[in-house]
């Protein structure tokens, strides 16, 4: 019982460093970019977005842009789904999100 949890407690520290690897300037990059590209957005209370929660099947994910994945490594093999105003950044693997960031425009 012990090694699951300590198991469980690594994973979700691996999880973390996944989201916080973006520095605020590539997340702004990433938000910009993939703000063009999303389209309409999903609607707020459709499933709840944050980090290790999973994006239902039914559900659409799309391939983050190569120029954000050029910009931030972390991004590289990683999809997303908009919902309302937030991006959440999805394992295509596990559909869990990785990362979580506003949606944002760039001047």
């Amino acid at each position: 019982m012990r090694s699951v949890i300590v198991a469980m407690a690594l994973l979700v520290g691996v999880v973390s460093a996944v989201a916080q690897s973006l520095t605020l300037e590539q997340q702004a990059t990433a938000g910009d970019l993939i703000t063009k590209d999303a389209g309409v957005a999903i609607p707020a209370g459709s499933f709840t977005v944050a980090i290790d929660s999973t994006v239902p099947e039914g559900i659409a994910l799309r391939p983050v842009p190569k120029a954000a994945q050029d910009d931030a490594p972390s991004l590289r093999g990683k999809s997303y789904v908009v919902v309302d105003e937030v991006i959440g950044i999805v394992d295509l693997q596990t559909r869990k999100i990785t990362a979580v960031m506003q949606r944002v425009r760039k001047p």
